[in-house]
C-alpha cells in the first residue's frame, strides 16, 4: 500500500525518484507478560506483630473517692415542742394550800440523828388533798387545819386522810376541833413538837378511823 502510494507521487512530480522503498516496519510481537504470582507468600519476611491494646485504668479523681469513703450525711429532724396555750405560772389564779414545814426536835431513836420536820396544811378546798397525801407518801407528819373550808368540804377531807393514813400503815389524831395531826408509819410526834406549830391538844374525842 506504501510502494503504491510513493509510485503515485512520484508520478505526479510530488515526490523525488531516487526514494528508496523502505520495508515497512514489522509489528513487534506481543511478548507474553510474566505470569503473575499466585501464589506468593512472604513467609521469609518479618511480620512486626502488633502489641495488644489494654484500655487505659480509668482515672478516679480524689473527690470522687472521697465521696464513696464519705458517709452519707445523717438528716436529723428536730421536732420542736408544741406550745402550750395555757398561761404561765404566775397568771394562773389556781389556789394552793399554803405550807408551812415546821423542823422538828432531834429524833428519839439513836439511830436517826437527823432533824425531822411537821408541814403545816390550811386547805381551802378538797382539791387540797393532794398536797396532804404528797407530803404524807414523802414520811412527812402533817398538821391539817380545816377552818377555812366549809364543813362538807371539810367531812370529805377528813374522810379522805383517814383512808390515806389507814392505807400507808399510819395514824390520824384530832388536835383541835378542826385541826389534825396525820402521822406516818414508824413515826412518833411529840406534844411538844405539835405546840412549836401552834397548836396544843385540846380535850376533844378522839377520832374515830373507821
Amino acid at each position: 500500500m506504501a510502494g503504491t502510494l510513493r509510485q503515485a507521487m512520484v508520478f505526479l512530480g510530488l515526490a523525488d525518484d531516487g526514494y528508496e522503498q523502505q520495508p515497512a516496519p514489522q509489528k513487534r510481537r506481543a511478548e507474553p507478560e510474566p505470569a503473575a504470582e499466585e501464589d506468593y507468600e512472604p513467609a521469609d519476611l518479618p511480620v512486626d506483630e502488633e502489641p495488644a491494646y489494654e484500655p487505659a485504668p480509668a482515672r478516679t479523681s480524689r473527690r470522687a473517692s472521697r465521696q464513696q469513703e464519705s458517709p452519707a450525711p445523717v438528716l436529723e429532724t428536730v421536732v420542736e415542742p408544741e406550745e402550750d396555750d395555757a398561761p404561765p405560772p404566775a397568771e394562773r389564779t389556781e389556789h394552793r394550800a399554803p405550807v408551812t414545814p415546821i423542823k422538828r426536835a432531834e429524833a428519839q431513836s439513836e439511830s436517826d440523828n437527823e432533824l425531822r420536820r411537821i408541814t403545816t396544811i390550811h386547805p381551802r378546798s378538797y382539791k387540797d388533798a393532794k398536797v396532804i397525801g404528797e407530803s404524807f407518801r414523802d414520811n412527812i407528819p402533817v398538821i391539817m387545819n380545816v377552818t377555812d373550808m366549809d364543813v362538807s368540804e371539810a367531812k370529805r377531807l377528813i374522810d379522805f386522810s383517814s383512808g390515806l393514813t389507814f392505807a400507808l400503815n399510819g395514824s390520824i389524831e384530832r388536835v383541835t376541833e378542826q385541826v389534825f395531826l396525820l402521822t406516818p408509819a414508824n413515826l412518833e410526834v411529840l406534844e411538844n413538837e405539835v405546840a412549836d406549830a401552834g397548836y396544843e391538844h385540846e380535850d376533844v374525842p378522839v377520832f374515830n378511823q373507821r
